[in-house]
């Protein structure tokens, strides 16, 4: 889908608003990674793919 040719609403991208967006967004992202859980390190990536392996993987949840 093509961008929009209408105005952006802060202006144009400069280095400086996207080192800017960069320091507010990177600390947001690595919160977000030490969110996870032991249940998420134990599933497999898609866990409706491989169920043998999620059935596996919560049995080892439920005796730890």
């Amino acid at each position: 889908m093509p961008g929009s040719r209408g105005e952006r609403p802060h202006g144009k991208a400069t280095p400086a608003t996207v080192a800017e967006w960069e320091a507010r967004a990177y600390p947001t992202f690595r919160r977000r990674r030490e969110l996870v859980t032991v249940v998420d390190d134990e599933l497999p990536d898609d866990p409706l793919r491989d169920l043998d392996e999620t059935r596996s993987a919560l049995d080892r949840l439920e005796a730890g």
